[in-house]
C-alpha cells in the first residue's frame, strides 16, 4: 500500500478530522485531489522534493497527500525554524516548490547558502482560490509508484550540526501506521488527539 492510499480507509461520510470545522473522508479525499492538479499545473513531478510548511490543518494532509499522490517527496518543515533554517533545508533538499500559509522571505539566507535554483511558494489562499476544475487533470500514478520510493524526508533538529534529512519511503510510514494500530487499537468510532505538530516524525 501507498501512503496517499490509506485516505481510503474510511467510509466517505465519517469524520477524517475534528477541528474548527469537521472534515469528511469524502471532503479530504476530494481535497486531495484538487491540491494535487493543483501542484501537477504547477509543475510538481515525480521524484521532486516539495516543501510543506504549515501548522496542524487539514490543508497539511491535503498538500501531503497530493505530494505522494504524484510520486513526489515531502519535505515537512517545522514552522518555528527562522528563515536563515528553513533556507539552509531549501537548499539541502533542493526544493523547488514549497507549500506555505503565508510568504517568507527567504531570497537572502538563499543567496547566502549560494542557492542557485528557483523557489516557488504556493499559499494556501491561492490553491483554495484556484480549486475550480482545471484543463489538465493530474495522472493517476499510482501503478508507477513503489512501496519502496521515498514519500518523505524529515530533517533533525540539527542540536550537534546541521539539521540532517532522514528518508522515509512508503513502505515505511505504512508499516508505522500498522505498528501503531496493534500497539494502540483503534475502533472505527475512536478520536484520536493529536498533540504533535504534524511536521514531526511521529505525528
Amino acid at each position: 500500500m501507498l501512503v496517499h492510499q490509506l485516505i481510503f480507509q474510511g467510509d466517505q461520510d465519517s469524520v477524517a478530522f475534528h477541528g474548527a470545522t469537521e472534515v469528511s473522508y469524502k471532503k479530504l479525499q476530494t481535497q486531495v485531489v484538487c491540491f494535487r492538479n493543483y501542484l501537477y499545473n504547477a509543475g510538481v513531478r515525480s521524484g521532486e522534493n516539495v516543501g510543506v510548511l504549515l501548522h496542524n490543518l487539514p490543508e497539511f494532509v491535503y498538500a501531503y497527500m497530493a505530494i505522494a499522490s504524484l510520486g513526489a517527496v515531502v519535505v515537512p518543515i517545522n514552522y518555528q525554524l527562522t528563515p536563515q533554517e528553513v533556507a539552509f533545508i531549501v537548499k539541502d533538499a533542493r526544493i523547488k516548490n514549497l507549500v506555505a500559509a503565508k510568504k517568507i522571505e527567504l531570497g537572502a539566507p538563499l543567496d547566502g547558502f549560494g542557492f542557485t535554483g528557483s523557489l516557488v511558494q504556493h499559499l494556501i489562499a491561492d490553491i483554495d482560490a484556484c480549486l475550480a476544475p482545471v484543463a489538465n487533470i493530474a495522472p493517476t500514478l499510482d501503478d508507477q509508484i513503489s512501496e519502496s520510493q521515498p514519500c518523505t524526508i524529515i530533517y533533525t533538529s540539527g542540536t550537534t550540526g546541521n539539521p540532517k534529512g532522514a528518508v522515509l519511503t512508503h513502505n515505511n510510514l505504512v508499516s508505522d501506521a500498522e505498528c501503531f494500530s496493534k500497539a494502540m487499537p483503534v475502533a472505527e468510532n475512536d478520536n484520536v488527539l493529536c498533540i504533535l505538530p504534524l511536521y514531526h516524525c511521529l505525528a
